[in-house]
Formats: structure tokens, sequence, C-alpha cells
């Protein structure tokens, strides 16, 4: 779980660790407490933003991409080594249209 307080930015390591530690979005929450002021969108936009910036949409691809369980839930059948550039790709695609997988673990808390 990554919790995120107020207007600070999301911790870029603390989301690779996560990445290589989990087998699926699913085991993954960012959790912003409620009453800030802050709302999903807000959080979603922040989560593109950080995913984006300088090299830390490579960092973030290859940590997903080395972790071979989480790599297939991602990419599924791109998830074949011949197929990294399609998934890479994909990946910055997803992300600019906020449908990655990862954007749904945001939750909002009273």
């Amino acid at each position: 779980m990554l919790q995120v307080s107020g207007n600070t930015s999301l911790p870029t390591e603390a989301i690779k660790a996560y990445l290589s530690a989990i087998d699926n979005f699913d085991n993954l929450y960012i959790i912003q407490q409620g009453g800030r002021g802050i709302t999903r969108e807000q959080i979603i936009n922040r989560l593109k933003n950080v995913l984006n910036k300088g090299k830390n949409k490579d960092e973030i691809f290859e940590v997903i991409w080395k972790n071979e369980t989480l790599r297939k839930n991602v990419f599924r059948q791109m998830s074949d080594p011949y197929f990294k550039i399609q998934a890479k790709s994909l990946f910055v695609s997803k992300i600019n249209n906020k449908t990655l997988d990862i954007f749904n673990s945001i939750l909002i808390t009273k």
C-alpha cells in the first residue's frame, strides 16, 4: 500500500519497489486520505505525471517487464520477450490514456 497525503508527490522508488513485488495490480493500493480536498482524478493525474516524468516511464516499464508474473498479467500475449517493443508502446499509450490497470488501484479514504 502506498499512502499519499496532501499535495506530496508520489514516491517513484516506492512505486518501483511495489511493482517488483506484486503479481497483479489488484495487489497494489494507492491510498489518499479523504477530507483534504484531493479527488481521485487529481491523484490519477499526479500518477500519470510521475509515470511520464523523465526516465520514470522507462524505469517503471523495466520493473514490470522483469517481474514475469506481473508482465504476463499486464501485457498478456505480448509478454513474450520478442514483443517487448510493442509492449512498451502499449504501456506508454495506456499511461497517456489513463487506462493502465495501476490507475484502478487508487482509493480515497475518509
